[in-house]
């Protein structure tokens, strides 16, 4: 009888140590941020690649409430995913949908009315896609992620929220890049992500940054699609699905990109292929089959990295909505924001990219029945929406500061251009330079003929003024070896180097001139081009020799303009005034009157100095440069007052704003600008004016 009694106590005893040696353990990694050093010559460059090279230890890992398992053979470890509370409804059409399935969902039914679950849960899900490192505000694109952070939060107040990715999170700014994703995986940590999907840029840097960072992350890493080319099985590093419960539900997450390995440099992809079409569909309805019968989940999210029904199958069948493998598709990859019910009811929903809009999906679960209520509801979060208004989240601050040494050499000033340069206007000025460096470094020994190929500008185009780098990796990020390479003249004439394709942005030799007209099909010629073009199979480019590690098309445009290249000359003409004798406001209308314009972009009125009275306190300090925005000035008649975006402290050096109340009213400045007439004012656009004097003082 004694031994009976202790029976029940050792097997209390027992159950709890195992479940204590299964609990996660908090751990700190160390992850590289590989910057080679580049050889060229120039201050601000050589910082970049000295102070990203400092190791940032992750933060610890933090265990969720919620019950959550990731579905794999991986021998990766899982990790559990903390969520934030949700949101709140909409006024959106919503769809009422049976969750049941007559081929897959028999067993699920059962499971979803039984006692043991609540009748009916509520979900909010946000969705993110594309996102591309967009930490800051970017003008062009959409708010940085410390607002969207505030945004989510107030959603998401005590509701039950599920965060989840759709992949292309990392690259594409410079804060993110030079981290290797490390910051936002932490920033989705914060969020609560129970899953992000992989993108076809998350391979920009090789799957071992994508191992990296799933050690760094709470959350699973999903593409059940992606196959070994060696045995046709899924890759080890990622997973197919994750189950986890929220409010009383048990949901189901189907992970899997589309047919976008063609726009991954294929060095980085040698060894894998996406499965698509047919074979992408078996495996999602296999997979749907068990999470219903198997894990009995109530719900089945779709996550693709793909463009759904416009893909023609690739990403996605008709047939997994129609036959009820799948509840809702989240898609991603074309940045474009949509959300569409399907013929078989079925919500298909996509963001912008950059950060420019999210979607709120409200799910009405009834489980008794089996059935569901989609209500999705869109956020414009671009640059000029009114959540550029928002607080920055503190703890999402203190994440982007914990890296900020990775990439603090970004933000200095390389040089201050003349005006607006369009993003065709920069492709060309890199092809350009890419066949003024290849030929200074092997123009003696072989006869290159052009520079440049598949350019790719992520923005409108750099403003006119002041230009960091960080400018210039937002719209140049990619990490492509610059290299010189050999082609057959029968190859190169069947490619688009030649045949002019609007992708395709090449600059000619002068040897190349004379001969592009009658190139010999059984010569040898030579290029400079960048990785991703020579790994393109149809350019049939072989790599002769290549550039300095770590230099890329930004690295080359940096130093273009750090030593002079479209630099900014101020303006000398009677019109426009001088420092000594400045124009007043009056005289700018009267003349920017005749020469409007109603945009950055747009070429009209020219450059003034001015000198006015501060009639209204600026409103904003640019966290980054120090600009002060909408700073109003009158002549000091008191005359009407003219707006000005974005005040910079001067031409010459830095901005040096520190606060909002540098400037004061009644403060007389003096200030250089470009005037444009737009609805009966003058509104300073592109990069703004630059202060030259404050109350006689000079700022130089």
């Amino acid at each position: 009888m004694k031994n009976k009694k202790l029976l029940p106590l050792l097997t209390a005893l027992i159950a709890f140590c195992v479940s204590a040696c299964n609990q996660p353990t908090s751990s700190s990694q160390t992850p590289s941020s590989e910057v080679p050093t580049s050889s060229l010559s120039s201050s601000s460059l050589d910082s970049k690649t000295s102070s990203s090279s400092n190791k940032v230890s992750s933060s610890s890992k933090v265990t969720s409430s919620s019950s959550v398992t990731s579905s794999s053979s991986s021998s990766s470890s899982q990790k559990s995913s903390s969520s934030v509370p949700a949101s709140s409804s909409s006024s959106a059409p919503s769809s009422s949908i049976s969750s049941s399935s007559s081929s897959t969902s028999s067993s699920s039914s059962s499971t979803s009315s039984s006692s043991t679950k609540p009748d009916n849960v509520t979900l909010d899900i946000f969705a993110f896609n594309d996102t591309h490192g967009n930490v800051k505000d970017t003008q062009g694109k959409g708010i940085g992620i410390a607002k969207t952070t505030t945004l989510i939060k107030e959603k998401t107040a005590n509701k039950n929220a599920i965060l989840i990715s759709q992949g292309d999170m990392w690259q594409g700014s410079v804060e993110s890049n030079y981290t290797k994703g490390n910051l936002i995986t932490e920033w989705m940590n914060q969020l609560g992500f129970v899953s992000m999907t992989v993108g076809n840029h998350e391979y920009d840097w090789g799957k071992d940054y994508i191992i990296q960072n799933q050690e760094l992350a709470n959350f699973p890493t999903l593409g059940i699609n992606v196959l070994n080319r060696s045995n046709h099985q899924r890759v080890d590093y990622l997973s197919p699905s994750i189950t986890f419960e929220k409010g009383g539900a048990k949901i189901g997450v189907i992970g899997a990109i589309g047919n976008c390995l063609s726009s991954i440099s294929g060095s980085r992809v040698k060894d894998i292929y996406f499965a698509t079409g047919d074979s992408l569909t078996a495996l999602v309805k296999n997979e749907s089959k068990r999470l219903r019968e198997t894990e009995k989940c109530d719900f089945i999210i779709y996550s693709v990295h793909g463009d759904g029904l416009n893909d023609e199958k690739d990403s996605y069948d008709i047939s997994l909505s129609r036959d009820k493998y799948v509840d809702i598709v989240f898609e991603g990859h074309t940045h474009k924001a949509y959300d569409y019910q399907d013929d078989a009811g079925i919500y298909h929903i996509q963001n912008n990219g950059y950060n420019e809009s999210i979607y709120q999906v409200t799910v009405d679960l009834n489980l008794k029945q089996n059935t569901f209520n989609v209500t999705p509801k869109f956020y414009d979060t671009s640059y000029y929406s009114s959540y550029r208004n928002l607080q920055e989240d503190v703890t999402t601050q203190g994440i982007i500061n914990k890296y900020y040494d990775n990439y603090s050499f970004a933000y200095e000033e390389l040089g201050i251009i003349d005006g607006f340069k369009d993003p065709n206007t920069i492709r060309n000025k890199v092809a350009e330079l890419y066949l003024e460096e290849g030929v200074k470094r092997w123009g003696t020994q072989y006869n290159i003929i052009l520079g440049g190929g598949y350019m790719s500008c992520r923005g409108n185009g750099l403003q006119a003024g002041s230009v960091r780098y960080s400018d210039i990796s937002n719209l140049l990020p990619f990490d492509n070896e610059i290299v010189l390479c050999s082609v057959k003249g029968s190859d190169l004439v069947t490619t688009q180097y030649i045949t002019g394709a609007d992708t395709y942005f090449v600059c000619w030799s002068d040897y190349g001139n004379t001969i592009k007209d009658n190139l010999n099909y059984n010569e040898t010629y030579y290029l400079i081009a960048d990785t991703y073009g020579s790994d393109y199979a149809p350019n049939h480019l072989t790599v002769v020799d290549t550039y300095d590690p770590g230099v890329y098309a930004r690295d080359l445009l940096a130093l273009y303009i750090q030593h002079g290249g479209w630099a900014y000359i101020p303006p000398v003409s009677s019109h426009a005034g001088t420092i000594a004798d400045p124009k007043t406001i009056n005289e700018a209308i009267d003349y920017a009157k005749h020469h409007e314009g109603s945009s950055a972009s747009q070429a009209g009125a020219e450059g003034f100095f001015y000198k006015g009275i501060v009639t209204r306190p600026a409103a904003q300090l640019s966290q980054l440069s120090g600009d002060l925005n909408a700073v109003y000035v009158a002549d000091a008649i008191g005359d009407e007052d003219m707006q000005i975006y974005y005040l910079k402290y001067n031409q010459y050096r830095n901005p040096k704003w520190s606060s909002v109340n540098d400037l004061k009213v009644g403060d007389e400045i003096l200030f250089w600008g470009e005037a444009f007439y737009y609805n009966s004012r003058i509104l300073e656009f592109a990069s703004g004016a630059y202060c030259v004097e404050i109350n006689g003082v000079s700022t130089n």
